[in-house]
């Protein structure tokens, strides 16, 4: 969660490892490579932490009233991924990860190439969350590495049945773990009857506030979203929601927060 939350934090403080709470909840970074797309607005790293010998990659996320928009006004259509046959994936968050897909490879592989035996763990929040779920799979196609597992955080659906079905058979028995949090709206968009459907095994804090009450709700490939977590509760929104995870407010954790730009993630 804390490494999540970093990716809202300046890039200076950043590269000093120096960025308030979720820097001195993760000490022991000692190499750090941005990854961004000014244009596009994108923002993340890959880092490497000595102390626990792994390799984090994280993208940032954005405001509810932004991805929001960003889903509903730009591109909610499909497009294939890869080669998959019958896989398809949200336009806007595919085209906006491949832009940086090299950078990402390319320092993992660096890192992991001088640290063989690190673990890698690739995790977001919002619209970093979607973005994440690109690198994962990205990450375990082009590398394959033996340890890598993936955390997200409020994140909306990215693909549909064939996709999702695709990530739970590359991450089984709980190496994705999708944290939701009470009535967070932004992980019920794109809605399921655009053919959208969430992967991984969903961990929902059931409070509005910071209380730490959760259920875990297991997802399997081949079946239907589980609906006794986010889903039970789809109708009762409360847009703060989407803001705290696991009681703290993502966004709000930095020593120095890096603003949002008013940049298009797609021209």
């Amino acid at each position: 969660m804390y490494y999540a939350g970093a990716a809202y934090c300046l890039v200076d403080d950043l590269q000093a490892w120096d960025c308030g709470e979720p820097c001195q909840s993760n000490a022991g970074i000692t190499k750090f490579t941005p990854i961004e797309n000014p244009f596009l607005n994108t923002f993340g790293y890959v880092a490497y932490n000595e102390r626990d010998n792994e390799i984090v990659v994280s993208f940032r996320g954005t405001q509810m009233h932004t991805i929001l928009n960003w889903i509903s006004d730009l591109d909610i259509r499909m497009t294939q991924y890869k080669g998959l046959n019958e896989s398809l994936v949200h336009l806007g968050f595919y085209q906006t990860y491949q832009y940086v897909s090299s950078k990402v490879l390319s320092a993992v592989s660096t890192y992991l190439s001088e640290s063989p035996s690190a673990t890698i763990l690739v995790t977001g929040h919002s619209l970093g969350a979607a973005l994440a779920t690109h690198a994962a799979l990205d990450i375990k196609e082009a590398i394959n590495p033996s340890n890598l597992s993936f955390y997200s955080f409020g994140s909306p659906r990215v693909g549909n049945a064939v996709f999702a079905d695709y990530i739970m058979t590359l991450f089984p028995n709980g190496l994705y773990q999708r944290v939701t949090h009470y009535t967070d709206l932004a992980v019920h968009v794109p809605l399921r009857e655009m053919n959208y459907k969430h992967a991984g095994n969903e961990v929902w804090y059931m409070n509005k506030g910071a209380e730490m009450e959760y259920a875990e709700c297991q997802n399997e490939a081949g079946q239907a979203e589980n609906e006794g977590c986010a889903n039970s509760n789809y109708w009762a929104q409360d847009p703060n929601s989407h803001l705290i995870y696991v009681g703290h407010l993502l966004p709000g954790m930095c020593k120095n927060t890096q603003p949002e730009s008013s940049a298009n993630f797609l021209a």
